[in-house]
């Protein structure tokens, strides 16, 4: 009896030694991230900003109002056509917003040199969901009443007058995203898959996949033009304009997407990077974005390992406070500079986040003034 009683204390105490042992390393990583945060910069731009977009050499977002981006400066309010200001997008010839007035919308267009004129809509589909530029050309979701009380939708562009014209009904899908290999245009949308478009707005079958597309690229990897999206179910495709290519490495993504440089061995190197906007479980600190290696041969892209920022080849140095900041919120736009001097990310709720030097610290935290 006694030796039994022996055992039986022996083994209840290693086994509360054990889960002692476990919780102490829960509590390590989050005395560990704790330990890494940064104090708050006062962020500039609140809320949940729109994609960001390129007009010539500078940035545009908006949150209500649009705040402009040059080279290598800081944002800064940008005069808009009035209005609240939900979407913003560019072509190579101009920069455009979208408006909402209760229950009216207009989409505004601003060439540089004569102010914000306003849109013509002769689709039949009068209120616009959002707006997307490829090329010189802009598209946009236009929206009709069902009947029911919900909507339906289309793809519409714009025309040589300055107004919307049809392109393509699409039921219950938005469009997503918009890019060019001339001379086709790419479309995503929600529940379509991807249209490609052919010279004279022609609509060619789409690229239909399972779930929706939440975003797409335009971008060069290497010395090769590709489009790239990214579905919800974690699914990526690329193509170079004869169809498209899957990558799946699982997760689910937001459509954000841009190419880097990777931090290695002290520097910015040469190494390409595709970041990849996730939404992760409900918990905090699950979020934000990751990362892969990209690099391209004869029209293929050879894909790394999906991994989150940080490690030894990553779009930003180990010390960069990702995991206590930027890991806490879904990333739904991303934009990083050429020369790797800033990335952006636009946050849900939690307005527009950037990765820059900081008093001499490269660090994740808002873009303040």
């Amino acid at each position: 009896m006694f030796k039994r009683y022996n055992s039986v204390m022996f083994w209840g105490a290693l086994a509360l030694l054990l889960l002692a042992g476990m919780a102490g390393c829960n509590q390590d990583d989050i005395f560990y991230t704790i330990s890494t945060e940064v104090p708050p910069t006062d962020p500039l731009i609140k809320g949940s900003p729109s994609k960001i977009v390129q007009y010539g050499s500078n940035l545009y977002v908006v949150n209500g109002k649009i705040f402009e981006c040059a080279p290598g400066g800081r944002w800064h309010g940008f005069g808009g056509p009035g209005g609240y200001v939900v979407d913003v997008a560019s072509t190579s010839g101009a920069l455009y917003a979208l408006t909402i007035n209760n229950t009216s919308t207009a989409v505004w267009k601003n060439t540089g040199s004569g102010g914000w004129t306003s849109l013509g809509n002769g689709s039949g589909y009068g209120f616009i969901q959002n707006i997307y530029g490829a090329g010189a050309q802009l598209f946009a979701t236009g929206a009709v009443g069902d009947g029911g009380g919900g909507y339906n939708y289309a793809i519409l562009y714009e025309n040589s007058l300055d107004s919307f014209t049809l392109l393509q009904e699409t039921g219950k899908a938005l469009l997503s995203g918009a890019g060019e290999l001339s001379p086709t245009y790419y479309l995503g949308t929600t529940g379509n898959g991807i249209y490609p478009v052919s010279s004279g707005f022609v609509v060619d079958p789409p690229v239909t996949i399972s779930t929706d597309i939440k975003g797409l690229l335009k971008t060069k990897i290497g010395s090769t033009d590709f489009i790239i999206a990214a579905s919800k179910n974690g699914m990526i495709l690329y193509s170079t304009g004869s169809g498209f290519t899957e990558w799946s490495p699982g997760g689910t993504f937001t459509g954000a997407l841009t190419v880097t440089k990777a931090f290695n061995n002290g520097s910015f190197n040469g190494t390409e990077m595709l970041l990849i906007g996730i939404q992760g479980s409900s918990t905090s600190y699950s979020h934000g974005y990751q990362e892969v290696t990209v690099t391209e041969s004869g029209g293929t892209i050879n894909f790394g390992s999906l991994t989150d920022p940080g490690g030894s080849t990553s779009s930003i140095k180990p010390d960069g406070n990702y995991s206590s900041s930027l890991k806490r919120y879904p990333v739904t736009a991303l934009w990083a500079e050429p020369s790797h001097s800033v990335i952006f990310a636009a946050t849900s709720n939690e307005g527009l986040y950037s990765y820059r030097s900081r008093n001499g610290v490269w660090q994740w935290n808002y873009e303040e003034d």
